[in-house]
């Protein structure tokens, strides 16, 4: 299983979404640290491992020099694999190497390997397990191999970033578990990317927003996305707490040639007072209140105004076949005919962020429930195709915060609690 597929698709799509979680850990008792300890505070990722066999297959270049080590003597040890920036990002490798008071020979094999493939390595003797225990560490880069012994030495880890802790606590059984530290997502987010339709700087400052970190927890069938942050509005996963989920319809009036599509339940009378609470607390809130300023006075409506009088439930944007829309699902059954002029453009963008956002929104069209905006030709072309992509097999529920597809690649939110979902391809995770 390629476990970092899954984390960079992850990375890629949530510009406007994240996953839920947040809240705080009071009440719990500290989790065993184990082999973190071994882990240096400013680690911006953390893969913790059943097998040392799965920790390579985790590695997102082919070419990684990590892979050419033969681990076959250890490769059924627990591991921590761990990524910190020292320019680029550079992994440490963490294996179980037994009781403190014996010589593994697996271990002395690959610090032979390390040495001959130039690599760094180490044993640090009784450093965990209340000094019973050993971990061999490997890494590429010798700044970081120091790093890790001065931590053991001072009795620093991980454990003493902010809040990683509390995210610990929401964890499993960590037999495949990884941590993100989202303020840290831009060395993360894999290029290239989904070209200009995600900006890639814009998304990877939104994440940074959405809480402190992520946690992705891998089954064979699922993989379970949850996140910590502070209870506090200024965390996006908060906000999507607050937003009553909605049944998903965009599918149904999908292009079948859809190559990506942004999905995002906005029930009237619940997103608005979320949305700003959000926006105020990460110093937002004037520049968006002065382009509804701007627009209001243009257009002469308020656009929470036109939001409300269309009774909003959920918004989206879709793209097939270098064609762009937007799309607005409406609680009313007597707006639009037909297609016009739109008199309300940039509307959608000022209420609903810039991931909703098309080159062109001067035209708007009725289809069924849905207001579709764009240009002239793409909301044509929208609204006169004939075979849609069926509902049934695209999302596992209909319920849902939020939704992002390309073909292949599925995030959505079945709200169960505080458990996401993602499915690749198909296979689910």
């Amino acid at each position: 299983m390629r476990i970092f597929r899954a984390i960079s698709i992850f990375f890629c799509l949530p510009f406007l979404f994240a996953c839920t979680g947040g809240g705080n850990s009071s009440g719990q008792d500290a989790p065993d640290p184990g082999m973190l300890v071994t882990v240096p505070s400013d680690a911006v990722a953390i893969a913790s491992f059943d097998k040392c066999s799965d920790a390579i297959d985790f590695l997102p270049d082919s070419t990684d020099i990590l892979k050419k080590l033969d681990l076959s003597a250890l490769g059924n040890a627990r591991c921590i694999l761990s990524y910190c920036n020292t320019g680029s990002l550079s992994p440490i490798l963490t294996i179980d190497a037994g009781n403190a008071d014996t010589e593994t020979p697996g271990c002395t094999h690959i610090l032979t390997q390390c040495s001959e493939y130039g690599l760094q390595g180490s044993v640090f003797h009784g450093c965990w397990g209340n000094g019973t225990k050993s971990a061999l560490c490997i890494s590429p880069s010798h700044t970081l191999l120091e790093a890790v012994r001065r931590h053991i030495n001072s009795g620093t880890s991980i454990m003493d970033a902010p809040f990683f802790e509390a995210a610990l606590n929401k964890a499993g059984d960590m037999s495949q578990t990884v941590f993100l530290r989202n303020t840290k997502a831009a060395l993360m987010l894999p290029r290239p990317f989904f070209g200009d339709f995600l900006p890639r700087r814009q998304v990877a400052s939104f994440i940074g927003t959405v809480a402190d970190w992520t946690i992705l927890e891998f089954t064979a069938k699922a993989c379970i996305i949850t996140t910590y942050g502070q209870n506090s509005d200024k965390y996006f996963a908060n906000l999507l707490d607050k937003i009553p989920s909605e049944e998903c319809r965009i599918c149904g009036v999908l292009p079948r040639s859809t190559d990506m599509v942004i999905s995002l339940a906005t029930p009237h009378g619940a997103f608005r007072e979320a949305y700003e609470n959000y926006l105020d607390a990460n110093t937002g809130i004037e520049s968006y209140r002065k382009e509804l300023s701007r627009l209001s006075k243009a257009c002469r409506k308020a656009p929470v105004s036109w939001e409300e009088e269309n009774m909003i439930d959920e918004i989206a944007r879709v793209h097939w076949e270098g064609r762009e829309v937007l799309a607005a699902r409406s609680g009313r059954k007597d707006v639009l005919n037909g297609t016009s002029e739109n008199l309300y453009r940039g509307y959608i963008k000022a209420l609903y962020g810039s991931a909703f956002s098309a080159p062109s929104d001067s035209v708007q069209a009725r289809f069924g429930e849905w207001m579709i905006f764009g240009s002239a030709e793409d909301v044509s072309a929208f609204v006169s195709i004939e075979t849609r992509r069926m509902e049934e097999g695209i999302l596992p529920s209909k319920i849902y915060s939020f939704m992002i597809y390309e073909p292949g690649k599925l995030i959505y939110s079945d709200k169960k609690g505080e458990r996401y979902g993602v499915s690749i391809g198909k296979q689910a995770y």
